[in-house]
């Protein structure tokens, strides 16, 4: 039996996604870049491990991530002074200058997503859009 609710939030999830993608294309950025640097405009400097955790996303797909960052000019990595294993990650200038290029661009996208809707529709689909994130959360054992 096909959802129709879920199907239409996937359908939004791509669509905005598409949007996000064109914004950062003027950019030079990549979907998801923005939550990496993100995380290292509230703290540079920070392990690869430590990123991988506040994103919610693979450590691979984290070192991916930075090493295409770096070609870019976005990032640097270097061993921590302490513990030498430990990889970490810092902004460039060109990285932190991003950040408000990238505001804007969420901004942008948003005030398209929410055309012709009230501040109290945006409310109550904020509203149920968490309740549905909640009622989703994996069940600890």
């Amino acid at each position: 039996m096909r959802s129709l609710l879920g199907f239409a939030l996937v359908g939004v999830a791509r669509r905005h996604r598409g949007a996000v993608a064109e914004e950062f294309e003027a950019l030079g950025l990549y979907v998801g870049q923005e939550m990496l640097l993100s995380r290292l405009w509230e703290q540079d400097g920070q392990s690869q491990a430590a990123l991988a955790r506040a994103c919610g996303i693979e450590g691979p797909t984290v070192t991916k991530a930075v090493a295409r960052m770096e070609r870019q000019g976005l990032v640097v990595r270097g061993p921590d002074p302490v513990d030498g294993r430990v990889s970490r990650v810092s902004l460039t200038d060109a990285g932190r200058n991003l950040e408000a290029s990238v505001a804007r661009s969420w901004r942008s996208v948003e005030e398209r997503m929410l055309t012709g809707m009230s501040q109290r529709d945006v409310a109550a689909a904020l509203r149920l859009l968490r309740r549905m994130h909640d009622n989703l959360e994996p069940m600890k054992p």
